[in-house]
Parts: structure tokens; sequence; C-alpha cells
């Protein structure tokens, strides 16, 4: 899912788990605190790195992991921000001139392709 008012991209835990992800908790680094858009705190469990492949576009982004996250990837404004991304109005699909397949669509629920950490 793209969400321009997420400041940050975020990962659903028991996704990254089933996709063999890498989670890392370092102690050493101050997560941030995160909420829901109806304002209830969210289990911050780590952060992970991916490379990822939207319509032939690759690009390593930087994750927020989350348990229980609804959705299994958020792509909040510092990754749009680092893939140039331009979402236009009239046409959601479309980003940085590429057609992006539907996220919801009759098939159900499509995430990005992940390349690898």
């Amino acid at each position: 899912m793209i969400d321009t008012g997420a400041h940050y991209s975020c990962l659903n835990a028991d996704f990254a788990k089933r996709a063999q992800i890498l989670v890392t908790n370092d102690m050493s680094i101050k997560l941030p605190r995160l909420m829901s858009a109806n304002g209830v705190p969210l289990k911050v469990a780590g952060t992970a790195s991916a490379c990822i492949s939207i319509a032939g576009y690759k690009h390593d982004v930087e994750f927020i992991v989350v348990s229980d996250l609804y959705h299994n990837v958020i792509f909040g404004i510092d990754s749009l921000h680092e893939m140039n991304a331009v979402i236009h109005r009239r046409n959601l699909r479309e980003v940085r001139g590429v057609r992006v397949p539907p996220i919801f669509g009759a098939g159900g629920y499509r995430t990005p392709h992940f390349l690898g950490v």
C-alpha cells in the first residue's frame, strides 16, 4: 500500500518471516514510536532492508517492522521520496511514468516482489 501520510515504510512482521526477510532489533538504534491512523500505538519489532521490484523498477528499501500490521507492506513518504516517486492522482496506477499493477484486484491482495535482502 502507498501511504503518503506515513513517515516511514513499514513491513508486517509475519510477512517478513514468511518472505524470509531478516529483521534486526539493534538496541543501540532508537526505533520510532508509531501510531495507527486511529491513534492506537503499534508494536515495532525492528528494522529490515529489502530490494523490491515494482513494474521492473528496483530499489532498496529500509522498513520499520511492525507486529500485527494490517497490510503486508506500507510504502511511506520516506521511500517514496527516495524513489523520486511521482503519483498521478488521476491514475493511481502510474508511478514515475511506469504502469504499476493494482494492489487490490480480482486475484486478491498483491505485494511488491522482494528480490532479496
